[in-house]
């Protein structure tokens, strides 16, 4: 069984560039699963919607792939899985979440 710190690893990794992004996001495609949540930190620009949209065109979403920079949430259906990519870049308190409805993505 695995240790709440195991649930909650934190990776911090240095992708030098865009290729080397979208050949983390191919291998992290391979390992999604059903009830998975991942977090993605870092500054503007870092690169975190290069790798969500690499890793939904790895999982052979066809369609535009937006930032859900305004919209907050775009949710895309790959094979067997719903993703929702959320920018909560915006969200200051708690209580715009529940506005949201970020719960019942859950």
């Amino acid at each position: 069984m695995m240790t709440n710190s195991e649930l909650n690893a934190v990776i911090t990794l240095d992708l030098p560039d865009e290729k080397a992004s979208e050949q983390f996001a191919a291998h992290l495609a391979s390992c999604l699963c059903p009830s998975l949540i991942m977090t993605f930190s870092g500054d503007l620009g870092a690169g975190k919607t290069t790798i969500i949209r690499a890793m939904l065109r790895h999982m052979g979403v066809q369609s535009t792939i937006k930032s859900p920079t305004f919209s907050l949430v775009e949710s895309y259906l790959c094979n067997h899985l719903t993703i929702h990519h959320f920018d909560l870049y915006r969200i200051h308190h708690e209580e715009e979440l529940e506005y949201l409805g970020f719960r019942d993505y859950l």
